[in-house]
């Protein structure tokens, strides 16, 4: 503040645009310390954080406010191993628990089968693949499509067309898709929410530059990544965590699935609301979910 002569105080030119921006809502405080830590674990685990992943499809024209049909998802890893399939599963399960009409649609190799039931897979080998839509422990709608890494994008366009018809009603699907070929190619081009699941122990710029060869449809969201298996105890996940923030900013969600003993040792079929219904993990796919 600067003093005057009749005594009153004026704002400084500086000050007074510092004050006009605070309501500003793409601003964000982030800590100096902070930003030298991203740095520094980027540096440790060889992620270039200047080397931020493209937004296409973030500035592409909005969608229709009101959207037809379903909400689709669709959770995918770079490479196997990182648990994509079982967040599915989960988020599929925890959904169709609270009430929600949720099909599940699998167009890996059919483990989601595994990890919704046993009676999931034998409803479905009664119903044949794409066929019918068997329902569940948990109150999920399941369909199957098996889908060669040699399958063109276009042969998909049919089965879509039958995933649609066996999940009519759906109020939301959730899809296990590969690490690419013609299942990857449908979930960018088709889904409302991609989220692209990474695990600590992945190495980082590898797997980001796989990333960045994944094209978003326009007009849809970007990808989103997820954090799983993380443990804040290890100094790897911390820097792992750190580094990805770095690089991907507001496309990290805010949370991360947590190692968890439990979500490993459920029996099969049996979900992880009734095995362990106080695990960190359940805690954390609920936030997802």
């Amino acid at each position: 503040m600067l003093p005057v002569a009749d005594g009153r105080r004026t704002v400084r030119s500086d000050v007074r645009q510092l004050g006009s921006t605070l309501g500003d809502g793409r601003l964000r405080y982030v800590e100096v310390r902070e930003l030298e830590r991203r740095a520094a674990s980027c540096a440790a685990l060889g992620v270039d954080p200047r080397r931020s992943l493209s937004t296409e499809g973030s500035e592409s024209p909005a969608r229709p406010a009101q959207a037809v049909g379903p909400l689709v998802a669709a959770f995918a890893a770079v490479s196997p191993g990182a648990g994509a399939t079982a967040l599915a599963a989960l988020v599929a399960e925890l959904l169709a628990q609270e009430g929600h009409a949720c099909g599940a649609v699998d167009l890996g190799s059919g483990h989601l089968l595994d990890r919704l039931g046993a009676d999931a897979r034998r409803a479905l080998a009664a119903g044949g693949e794409g066929q019918s839509a068997p329902v569940t422990r948990s109150g999920a709608r399941v369909v199957a499509l098996r889908c060669g890494p040699g399958d063109a994008p276009p042969s998909l366009s049919g089965a879509w067309v039958r995933i649609a018809a066996a999940l009519e009603g759906a109020a939301c699907i959730v899809a296990d898709v590969g690490a690419g070929g013609a299942p990857l190619h449908a979930a960018l081009d088709t889904a409302d929410e991609v989220v692209v699941v990474l695990r600590p122990d992945t190495p980082l710029d590898g797997a980001l530059e796989a990333a960045r060869a994944w094209r978003r449809a326009p007009g849809f969201a970007p990808l989103r990544f997820l954090l799983n298996g993380f443990d804040p105890r290890r100094a790897t996940d911390r820097a792992a965590r750190d580094a990805l923030e770095a690089t991907l900013g507001a496309r990290l969600l805010p949370f991360a699935v947590h190692e968890d003993a439990a979500f490993a040792a459920r029996p099969a079929g049996a979900s992880l609301a009734e095995h362990a219904p106080e695990s960190q993990a359940l805690h954390d796919a609920a936030e997802l979910a």
